[in-house]
């Protein structure tokens, strides 16, 4: 019976271990945690920004608060130390050493805001700051030549204005003694920085468009070395048949109107009332009017027939419609050509009849005749050394279909004589030996 009192005893003992042990545990874990568990104080001269309070040991800051009551153009760098020696390096991670009393102080350095200013000519690039608000003050030269004036934009359209900086900016100085050697039609020329080149002079035929660049680009302003071209286009009048169906037919200058372009069977007048005399030589754009009123029901007005173009082009990619109402203007413009070839020319027919064209540089420009039209690209590594030449533009073109059939027929020709010639020979030799 003593057994059993003293086994109650051992377990109470026990059981008084085992709730002091958890007990201390306890109080353990909440002392710990007290310990880490920090107050983050955030002092700008002298003034309590913002407390941020149960902020852990180990959390990361990846920068400081933004103080939002520095006004504009100003910001806070943040250090340990009211002397600010001891720069708070971000990102932070909050450590207890840095504490004092369960809270880490981090004082504010109220800094003026810059601004930079990009600037860029040609292949180099410079920079210098402005603190924000500032209006800065521009140097009168850079990169060893002097600047004349300043641009917000590479192709000097918009001359820079000064102001309050209060962004980061890119400007473009013009110069007024840097001077760019580019090639021209296959003439060096030397052209002021940032200028365009001198335009040249309109023909008689043709209307001067401006320069393109190698890779056929407008040029713009030229601001580096290169080779350019330049872009003439034909000259055309425009007369507009009123006849019910408003259509425009192209005329080139010192060409002719003919009877057969407009609408047979209707009489036509000028603006002044005076009958229309075919052929009209037009010195300008111009309306002539049909004499008769418009039939009543539209839709039985016939519409202007619309023609093919078909383009025979192996080596190169082209652009173009690919149908067309005679007297419209056809431009087929030819890019993607494959290494080692080059356009020599390029032939355009309609019915075996030549059409006027006109190529400059990679651009095919022609009047759409009334009838379907063909147009050949010839390639320089298609000639052979007996191939044609470019041919006149007084003579009909042949396109190499063309061409072939002739070389063909004479072949034969030559080949039916040559037989025959053989035959008299054989003949002549055998009456001689009878």
């Amino acid at each position: 019976m003593r057994t059993f009192p003293r086994l109650i005893a051992v377990l109470i003992a026990v059981f008084f271990i085992f709730a002091s042990t958890v007990c201390l545990t306890v109080l353990s874990a909440e002392a710990v945690s007290a310990e880490t568990v920090l107050t983050l104080v955030y002092e700008r001269e002298g003034v309590t920004v913002s407390e941020i309070p149960f902020v852990r040991e180990g959390t990361v800051l990846s920068s400081g608060l933004e103080d939002e009551t520095v006004g504009t153009g100003y910001y806070v760098e943040w250090y340990f130390d009211e002397e600010f020696t001891r720069p708070v390096v971000y990102p932070y991670t909050v450590d207890v050493s840095d504490a004092s009393d369960g809270r880490i102080y981090f004082y504010g350095k109220k800094e003026r805001k810059t601004e930079t200013i990009t600037v860029k000519a040609a292949d180099k690039t410079a920079t210098f700051s402005v603190l924000y608000g500032e209006i800065p003050v521009l140097p009168d030269s850079v990169f060893g030549y002097a600047v004349d004036k300043w641009f917000t934009d590479p192709d000097f359209t918009e001359e820079y204005v000064l102001s309050p900086l209060e962004e980061n900016i890119t400007l473009y100085p013009l110069f007024t003694d840097y001077f760019v050697t580019v090639n021209v039609d296959g003439e060096s020329v030397s052209v002021l920085y940032g200028q365009t080149l001198i335009e040249k002079t309109d023909t008689d035929t043709h209307r001067f468009v401006g320069f393109v660049d190698s890779e056929g680009i407008a040029s713009g302003k030229i601001t580096a070395e290169g080779e350019y071209f330049s872009v003439y286009e034909r000259v055309y009048y425009r007369i507009t048949v009123s006849d019910g169906t408003e259509r425009n037919i192209y005329v080139e200058v010192g060409g002719y109107l003919s009877s057969d372009k407009v609408t047979d069977g209707k009489v036509f007048l000028y603006a002044d009332g005076s009958e229309v005399v075919f052929p009209i030589f037009p010195e300008d754009d111009m309306i002539i009017y049909a004499k008769e009123e418009p039939e009543e029901n539209p839709e039985e007005i016939p519409l202007p027939t619309e023609y093919s173009i078909t383009v025979e082009c192996d080596y190169a990619e082209y652009d173009c419609e690919e149908s067309y109402k005679a007297g419209d203007i056809v431009e087929i413009i030819f890019d993607g050509i494959k290494d080692g070839y080059s356009i020599k020319y390029v032939l355009a027919s309609a019915d075996g009849r030549a059409v006027v064209t006109d190529f400059t540089g990679s651009k095919l420009t022609f009047v759409m005749p009334e009838a379907d039209v063909t147009v050949k690209v010839v390639f320089e590594s298609d000639l052979k050394d007996d191939a044609t030449t470019v041919p006149s533009e007084k003579e009909p073109f042949m396109t190499t279909r063309e061409i072939i059939a002739v070389s063909i027929t004479g072949g034969v020709a030559l080949v039916a004589g040559g037989i025959a010639l053989f035959g008299f020979i054989r003949k002549k030799k055998r009456s001689k030996g009878e």
